[in-house]
């Protein structure tokens, strides 16, 4: 079992509480409600081991157990070659100047995603960053911005397996599809702040966009199609993130950060903003879609065609620097709201 595994907020809700394809769920829910933790496991899941520092794995432990099944799977060996080219063609002495002149720095307020990613023996590592922030149409360009600890190996992984996905995203959509638009990232970069950080920049091309249209659905959802084919599941898909571009009216599919290879239902989350329809449904709730972006509810869902759901607000670990006469180990850790 490997893959991302979103941290959940209660799945108990008086709206879908008969359900009979919830009910389960609803009751895994009631026992695990009780905890305030973010980063608690998934009901479904076994509770994680703990680990030493001394045992914490690598980036290449993330990377080999990842993409264990490259052999056997022609896209997820295109996944992870491209993954190791990305990795290996960090900008690390550079710095993109027109972003960087602004004086743009990480914003402090909004803290990580809220997803894990499993390892041996379920064993789970939060996505965790010191700050993070996107910034639009500087010069044309859209920059994510992040700073993560240098030890933070689960975190630097995902983030470079979101630069993966969007560039394999995106050279398989311009080979088939000429009205869907997934920006090019222009370059990456890791820069080493000379402590114990990073920062990493992602520079893509800035699409100019608005709310997708109604008619535009059944396209977007061919897109997403398109992906699984190649074992690109997005799993982030609210109106925010599948959108219309002002200039010629195409679909626009953005952000990558939650996209995995695989659609292990266990550990899926998908809500009322995701960009879905249930099997063997005919019509989609487009305005339930387009009038709701963040979800007082995430429901697991084993009855979907294509997956997504912006996490509610929530309270995330972040790092700070380091206290007078402490330790890496015994660094204070603070909790922020993401916006």
């Amino acid at each position: 079992m490997f893959g991302f595994n979103p941290i959940p907020n209660s799945l108990n809700t008086d709206d879908n509480k008969d359900d009979p394809e919830l009910k389960s769920v609803f009751n895994m829910s009631r026992q695990s409600n009780s905890s305030k933790r973010t980063s608690s496991p998934r009901p479904n899941l076994v509770t994680p081991i703990a680990i030493t520092e001394n045992e914490k794995p690598t980036e290449e432990d993330f990377i080999n157990f990842y993409f264990k099944d490259k052999d056997k799977n022609e896209n997820i060996k295109r996944i992870y070659e491209k993954y190791m080219e990305v990795k290996e063609n960090f900008e690390k002495e550079k710095t993109p100047n027109a972003y960087i002149d602004t004086n743009t720095e990480p914003d402090k307020q909004q803290s990580s995603a809220g997803w894990q990613v499993i390892y041996k023996d379920n064993q789970t590592y939060a996505y965790t960053v010191d700050s993070q922030k996107v910034t639009l149409d500087i010069e044309g360009k859209t920059y994510k911005d992040f700073i993560v600890y240098k030890e933070e190996y689960a975190t630097i992984f995902m983030i470079t397996l979101e630069i993966t996905m969007q560039k394999m995203a995106y050279d398989i959509i311009l080979e088939s599809e000429t009205d869907i638009i997934i920006p090019k990232i222009t370059n990456h970069y890791l820069l080493d702040l000379k402590n114990e950080n990073y920062r990493i920049i992602i520079e893509m091309d800035y699409i100019e966009h608005k709310d997708l249209e109604e008619g535009k659905v059944e396209k977007a959802m061919e897109a997403l199609g398109i992906l699984r084919d190649h074992n690109i599941y997005h799993f982030d898909t609210h109106k925010e993130n599948i959108v219309q571009s002002v200039e010629g009216d195409k679909v626009v599919i953005l952000d990558f950060g939650k996209s995995q290879i695989n659609d292990n239902e266990t550990r899926d989350i998908s809500s009322t903003s995701g960009l879905f329809k249930i099997k063997d449904q005919v019509n989609f709730d487009y305005k339930k879609w387009i009038d709701k972006t963040m979800p007082k509810d995430h429901m697991i869902r084993t009855c979907v065609d294509f997956y997504g759901g912006k996490k509610t607000k929530s309270k995330r670990k972040t790092r700070k620097g380091k206290k007078k006469n402490k330790s890496k180990k015994t660094k204070k850790r603070t909790y922020r709201k993401r916006k």
